[in-house]
């Protein structure tokens, strides 16, 4: 019974080292996906400071421009507004393009495998996916953050 009772000793303290090397994997795993995410949202910040927020203030101050060209009855006012228009729908895009990097409708619409591949036809890297995928776990769960 004693030898019985040291090999199950021993199986016990190997599949606590299991368990506990498991723990690691996953906090190392949650670690970088959380390091990811910090980098896009860095990412997104950048994009919108930088692009789309410059944009509208230039737009703003065009506007100013076109509004003072109008007053004076200037015919280039039509050229500036048309502009303006085509610059509006060019930032449109570019906002639609940040809306979808945060939260892409497939990811809803169809879930994560069809997301990562809709995502991966945007980058020049080769990318593989796995056979099979497990099946959805609801919207909700897909997208809520570990706790």
């Amino acid at each position: 019974m004693g030898v019985h009772n040291l090999h199950l000793a021993a199986e016990l303290a190997r599949r606590l080292e299991q368990v506990r090397d498991q723990a690691a994997e996953l906090a190392a795993s949650r670690d970088r996906v959380v390091a990811g995410q910090d980098t896009e949202r860095r990412r997104i910040q950048r994009n919108l400071h930088d692009g789309v927020q410059q944009e509208i203030v230039a737009l703003s101050a065009r506007a100013g421009l076109v509004r003072q060209q109008l007053l004076r009855g200037d015919p280039a006012a039509a050229g500036g507004l048309a502009d303006m228009q085509r610059d509006l729908a060019s930032t449109l895009e570019d906002v639609r393009e940040i809306a979808y990097a945060i939260h892409p409708p497939v990811l809803s619409d169809r879930g994560l495998l069809e997301a990562i591949e809709a995502q991966s036809s945007r980058v020049a890297l080769p990318m593989a996916k796995p056979a099979r995928m497990p099946p959805r776990r609801g919207q909700a769960r897909e997208i809520s953050r570990p706790g």
